[in-house]
């Protein structure tokens, strides 16, 4: 913020409460500000990545006005495109504009970062711009807890006097003569 004119963070912190400064750190903060402190109140929204602070993978600021299914939309856009949003923060401003902000991978980040940013950037802003129907979501993927509890069911345990025959790995003895592989 020290590169801003005096004050110039005022109309957009003027438009936040406090749930928003507790849910944000004092990074996140500033970048926020720095990128949004001359479009508070635009009627076009407003998209900004970078480098994740965090760790692998970007951070994408989205601000715009707030819609019916905006979160929705810009979830469909990551999905269609090959994203996976690992963290979102939402937050709707006092002005009734969205301004949210997610951390997303992408197998396609460490060699073409600027491209990918680029191209979200411009295309993610046209995508929340757009009113019509959302994007169907990507076929074929399954969920975290269902491949859980498939490969839960995998595990077997044999009884001593057949611990031998088992394909597993051999493990200690537990309480009351069964052979637990894991």
């Amino acid at each position: 913020l020290y590169a801003m004119p005096f004050e110039a963070h005022k109309p957009l912190w003027d438009t936040l409460d406090v749930g928003y400064f507790m849910r944000h750190d004092a990074v996140d903060i500033a970048w926020h500000t720095k990128q949004l402190s001359r479009f508070v109140g635009s009627s076009k929204p407003i998209v900004r990545a970078r480098r994740s602070p965090v760790g692998e993978g970007l951070q994408v600021l989205v601000y715009a006005p707030d819609q019916l299914d905006l979160f929705a939309r810009i979830c469909g856009y990551f999905d269609q495109n090959g994203f996976s949003v690992l963290d979102a923060r939402i937050h709707t401003a006092r002005n009734g504009h969205a301004l949210d902000t997610f951390q997303i991978i992408t197998s396609a980040l460490p060699e073409a970062y600027r491209e990918v940013t680029s191209m979200l950037e411009n295309n993610l802003a046209l995508a929340v711009a757009s009113t019509g129907p959302l994007p169907p979501p990507a076929k074929g993927r399954v969920s975290r807890p269902a491949t859980a509890s498939a490969c839960s069911t995998a595990w077997p345990a044999c009884w001593p006097d057949t611990a031998s025959t088992c394909n597993w790995p051999k493990w200690p003895r537990w309480a009351n003569g069964w052979t637990t592989h894991f």
